[in-house]
């Protein structure tokens, strides 16, 4: 694959005879088709999996969870990269296993890096929780902090697997 620039993409579409733009550039397909649709739901099961655990720590009321501004902003990037890993796992699952060569691009860029971010800020959250536990006291909420505890460390699993799963896909040219 080439890399692009910015709005190249655009050039890909051309105009049929009925006036309407249709991608005419490179599609691509998961390399192996036997594991084709066991990938595409393994990934839907790590975005759910993953959305369930970081918004569900954040539901949580854990100790530190009100007004404690280093748990608060780690969980504010989880959801972040949650969000930009999200997004670009839409853009390659969408099309139900054609996958346009810029969206390619840019989940080959952006799926890696917001899974190591949701393992990063879910390691600082979880510490920081935990120091917050230990300077405090459980807050009366013994059973929301393990909770939380647990819903940390699976969103970190989670992450990790996913980006394991995906960096070990290979694409091939359609």
């Amino acid at each position: 694959m080439s890399k692009q620039k910015r709005w190249e993409y655009l050039n890909d579409y051309k105009k049929d005879q009925s006036g309407k733009y249709v991608y005419c550039g490179n599609l691509y397909s998961y390399a192996d088709e036997e594991t084709k649709k066991n990938k595409i739901r393994t990934f839907i099961a790590f975005d759910l999996l993953l959305l369930c655990a970081v918004i569900g720590s954040g539901c949580i009321n854990a100790a530190g969870m009100n007004n404690s501004f280093y748990v608060i902003i780690p969980y504010i990037g989880e959801a972040a990269a949650l969000f930009m890993l999200l997004w670009n796992s839409v853009k390659i699952l969408k099309e139900g296993g054609k996958i346009k060569e810029y969206n390619l691009i840019s989940a080959e860029k952006y799926v890696p890096a917001a899974a190591l971010m949701i393992m990063i800020f879910a390691c600082i959250g979880l510490i920081c929780s935990v120091i917050f536990v230990a300077l405090n006291g459980f807050d009366g909420g013994k059973l929301k902090c393990i909770g939380y505890i647990i819903l940390k460390i699976t969103a970190f699993a989670l992450a990790f697997y996913y980006k394991k799963v995906f960096d070990s896909t290979s694409w091939q040219k359609l």
